[in-house]
């Protein structure tokens, strides 16, 4: 008799794409904010788009 370790819910493979598709748009977003503009604005532009990011997140998953 083998452990059956399946779960039963799909919005858990759905959340984990989601959560994939976040990190790589965080990471490409960040990669253009460091690449494009002045070092004296980097870290107020980072900030910014992290906090972005995390809102835009939480309203998709909502």
């Amino acid at each position: 008799m083998a452990l059956d370790l399946s779960a039963n819910a799909p919005w858990i493979t759905t959340a984990a794409v989601k959560l994939g598709l976040f990190a790589v748009g965080i990471a490409v977003a960040l990669a253009l904010v460091n690449t494009l503009t002045p070092r004296w604005m980097r870290g107020i532009l980072s900030a910014a788009v992290m906090l972005g990011g995390i809102y835009l997140f939480s309203l998709w998953l909502s």
